[in-house]
């Protein structure tokens, strides 16, 4: 790195705020929002706006975010905003952004466009115009297979002419925890899972169990926030590779995050379900990832009986009961699918009284006949679906 360009780094990149999009699924912006004030790293508050929450920070305050946020799907860093109406004047516009201080020499890019009411209506057209003024202005070759950087992708967003420009600041997806080895059918997003607990007010302090398991999302974020582990802990990110990214600080950021992590003295969180292949690859993605003083998983019905008998009498309560029902397409019929909620609601009222219930359902009013004393709705997407979280306590 040249010594003029450390300074322009410096200057522009690491001493300066820059806005911020922590994307969030559609209905969590709020808890969102509220989850980033709490980690204290902006000058301002958080604001929620559809779609996700905007921030400004330095840029060691959106590590903190990616490194810390349960909630956020991915976390954009605006970087240009203009208005164009031909493509000279976006080739122009986006000649003029200092990508350089932004991006790797010889980054593999990819850019994504949406365009609403835009007189530069193709999409494809415009992400290439894009990647190709971002090559010239890097002296970047157009298909270089010398490529070794982590993947970059650009969104270039515009409406009613007016363009903006966002650089990806997380890489893979933020729920890609990278602990799980293991997915089951239609698997639960670990974000989504984390919303669920965050609905139904468990902090990491309670016992928590999950007895329709599958994959494990409800009990690998338990876990990890009883260890007080970041969900960023075990992954990289984009913003790893960028030329203004600040080691010190991301080991500073580390350190301190390290410092919290602590190790419980007995399980507290407790999964099962009918797949024992599922509770034993939950059960090693646990241990490997130093998780296993926490959680244990095993096969059993949850019909079968209670806390007690899931956790092998080790299930202090009343706690919480986190539960994501096979239906739709993993069920078969409706009329099954309701069947089995109907037993559910039974099996909860009878051997869960007391204890914090969340439901997921297909519908808002099989969600609504669960015996949930004190019951909250919260409507939300999962694979494409809309699915309503019921929360209460049984009995």
């Amino acid at each position: 790195m040249t010594n003029a360009l450390d300074k322009r780094l410096r200057r522009r990149v690491s001493a300066r705020e820059h806005s911020f999009f922590a994307v969030a699924a559609p209905g969590l912006e709020p808890l969102l929002a509220r989850e980033l004030a709490g980690l204290g790293a902006f000058p301002g508050p958080p604001r929620a706006v559809p779609g996700g929450v905007e921030f400004s920070a330095r840029p060691h305050g959106m590590y903190a975010v990616n490194l810390q946020s349960r909630l956020a799907s991915r976390v954009l860093m605006r970087l240009t905003s203009f208005s164009a109406t031909s493509f000279p004047a976006l080739a122009r516009e986006l000649s003029e952004t200092e990508w350089e201080l932004y991006l790797p020499e010889n980054p593999l890019l990819r850019v994504r466009a949406s365009l609403a009411k835009s007189r530069l209506s193709h999409t494809k057209a415009v992400e290439e115009r894009t990647l190709a003024a971002v090559q010239e202005r890097l002296g970047t070759p157009p298909d270089d297979g010398a490529r070794t950087e982590e993947e970059q992708t650009l969104y270039i967003r515009a409406e009613k002419d007016r363009f903006t420009v966002s650089l990806d600041t997380s890489g893979a997806l933020l729920h890609r925890r990278g602990i799980k080895t293991r997915s089951g059918p239609a698997p639960l997003r670990e974000t989504l899972a984390a919303a669920v607990l965050a609905f139904m007010g468990y902090t990491g302090d309670e016992t928590l169990l999950d007895p329709m398991c599958g994959s494990g999302a409800f009990s690998l974020e338990a876990a990890m926030s009883v260890c007080r582990v970041p969900p960023g802990w075990f992954r990289r990110f984009a913003f790893e590779f960028w030329p203004g990214f600040e080691e010190g600080r991301w080991r500073h950021a580390r350190r301190e995050a390290e410092q919290r992590i602590r190790e419980p003295g007995e399980p507290c969180v407790f999964a099962s379900d009918l797949d024992g292949e599922a509770c034993a690859a939950l059960a090693d993605a646990a241990a490997r990832h130093g998780l296993g003083a926490a959680l244990t998983a095993r096969r059993e019905d949850f019909f079968a009986g209670g806390p007690g008998f899931l956790s092998g009498g080790r299930a202090k309560g009343p706690g919480f009961v986190a539960l994501n029902p096979p239906y739709g397409l993993r069920l078969g019929e409706e009329e099954e699918a309701r069947e089995l909620y109907r037993r559910i609601g039974a099996h909860l009222r009878k051997e869960y009284a007391g204890w914090r219930a969340g439901v997921l359902a297909p519908a808002r009013d099989w969600a609504g006949a669960l015996p949930l004393k004190g019951a909250t709705l919260h409507p939300l997407f999962h694979g494409g679906l809309s699915v309503w979280l019921a929360c209460g306590v049984a009995g």
